[in-house]
């Protein structure tokens, strides 16, 4: 009797022996560490690059409209300001550079759900990992030696990113609940937003000091990164029956709200599967309007402040994470009440990742549309407040598109992280090279067609969405019925076993 009792009550969500909300952590720290060790080129290229060359070739010819309005950043601005740096790249160089690690992404991860599935995903994670520390703690030889190494260097480091998302999406598949999986998302994603939040500041204070310099940036973020592998390495599973340290209670409350899901048939072809569904074309819609707001602003957001708003290297870092920090808040907050709705019968799945989907890009992209329209280097405070509303919006969409992805076939998960990635690769890998067709002077006029673009973009995808998205499990991904009621004999028996 004590043990029915046990199985009936769910242990704790956030109680301090939940290994579900340790996982969640060390997924945070995963994030974290991917996020970092992308981002912190973004803000070290900005001191990383002589001034004097880049104004010499393309970086801002015939700039007219800066000079009559907010004056031009000159040699001498730039070395008051701490922009000016020693590597001889033009704009189309950092474009190139900007793009090497999505273009590895797209290379690997249409093989990167398999090996999710073939290979244990907590291993898959820590080799991919290692080889990001180390090609980052050895980045400032690699540009010191020519640009072509540096951008090798970037590229491997995006083949091991390839990796890690769909074996993120695999392990926590088989940890959390449909009732808690929006709370948990929110939780370890929240490692993208520390990751940029961290990075900038730190990033700016280490490029503008005498003392270190750029170079330290990918120390610095190298030796972190080093210290999350142990963590995974020593305490990270991939599944609750891998765990020696879970309770028991906990094992068999996730093998019973999780484990029928993972039940695969020998001879499935997941890709035909997913390729052909609806609901996970709607939810890559609006990843793809999401991808495009993150690279935007995690990569170019530095590059906009110092050509329009006028700020300096040490203000650059810390106005880049506000729209991250407002960003880290929300979704917290977000996930938490989406769950609660979900709990209460107040919104279904469905009607959950619609609601705040559909919200969420209708406010990331009235957001762009005033960063289009109003901002310059006059309206700073305006900005300010425009990239902290911009965090709120574009936190949504982890209960929307990401719950989505996460719902609509469990078992296939790391397949749908797969696919869905690769898609999304091609909307980073894009993004640069946009930017580089629309930003050839760093005008006013070009940044607004790239915030136009990227309104655009937010629009279609909350169309598609309010229309073809969903969260509940699709017809093709459930577990046939008579092989359900074979295997629904057996678990009492595995309880029984795993209990003596």
């Amino acid at each position: 009797m004590a043990e029915v009792e046990t199985r009936e009550k769910p242990p704790a969500k956030y109680g301090l022996n939940s290994w579900r909300l340790r996982i969640s952590l060390l997924i945070l720290f995963a994030l974290f560490a991917r996020t970092s060790l992308r981002v912190d080129m973004s803000m070290a290229v900005v001191c990383m690059v002589n001034t004097s060359y880049s104004e010499e070739t393309d970086f801002y010819p015939n700039n007219t409209e800066m000079d009559s309005k907010c004056g031009r950043l000159t040699l001498e601005k730039a070395s008051v300001s701490g922009y000016s740096g020693d590597l001889p790249w033009t704009q189309a160089d950092i474009n190139k550079l900007f793009s090497a690690s999505f273009y590895g992404i797209l290379t690997v991860v249409w093989i990167s759900g398999y090996t999710s599935d073939k290979f244990d995903a907590k291993n898959v994670i820590f080799v991919a990992t290692t080889v990001s520390v180390i090609l980052t703690l050895l980045t400032p030889m690699l540009a010191e030696t020519s640009l072509w190494a540096i951008f090798v260097g970037r590229y491997v480091m995006g083949v091991a990113e390839g990796f890690t998302m769909p074996a993120i999406f695999s392990i926590a598949s088989q940890w959390f609940p449909h009732s808690e999986v929006g709370s948990f998302a929110a939780i370890y994603t929240s490692g993208e937003q520390l990751g940029s939040i961290l990075t900038m500041p730190i990033s700016s204070v280490l490029c503008a000091s005498e003392t270190f310099g750029w170079p330290f940036i990918f120390y610095f973020f190298g030796v972190l990164g080093l210290i999350f592998v142990i963590l995974w390495f020593f305490f990270a599973t991939s599944s609750p029956e891998q765990n020696k340290y879970i309770s028991e209670p906990e094992r068999i409350y996730l093998r019973e709200s999780i484990g029928k899901y993972h039940k695969k048939k020998s001879g499935e072809n997941a890709y035909i599967l997913i390729l052909t569904s609806g609901a996970f074309w709607a939810a890559t819609v609006s990843q793809i309007s999401f991808s495009f707001s993150v690279v935007l602003m995690q990569v170019y957001l530095p590059l906009f402040l110092k050509e329009i708003l006028k700020v300096s290297l040490k203000s650059n870092g810390f106005f880049v994470l506000l729209p991250f920090l407002t960003q880290l808040f929300a979704k917290n907050v977000i996930g938490n009440v989406g769950d609660f709705f979900k709990k209460k019968g107040l919104l279904t799945n469905t009607q959950a990742v619609k609601l705040f989907q559909v919200f969420g890009n209708i406010g990331t992209g009235s957001c762009f549309l005033i960063l289009a329209l109003f901002i310059d280097c006059d309206t700073v405070f305006l900005a300010t407040i425009v990239l902290a509303i911009y965090g709120c919006f574009v936190s949504c969409g982890v209960l929307g598109f990401y719950t989505a992805l996460l719902s609509i076939a469990p078992r296939f998960s790391s397949s749908v992280s797969a696919v869905s990635l690769s898609i999304g690769s091609l909307t980073h890998a894009s993004v640069p090279s946009l930017v580089g067709l629309l930003n050839k002077n760093g005008t006013r006029a070009e940044w607004r067609n790239i915030w136009l673009a990227a309104v655009s973009i937010h629009c279609i995808a909350a169309v598609v969405f309010g229309i073809f998205g969903s969260a509940d499990v699709q017809e093709w991904a459930k577990v046939d019925p008579k092989s359900e009621k074979k295997s629904s004999i057996k678990p009492k028996k595995e309880n029984k076993e795993s209990v003596l």
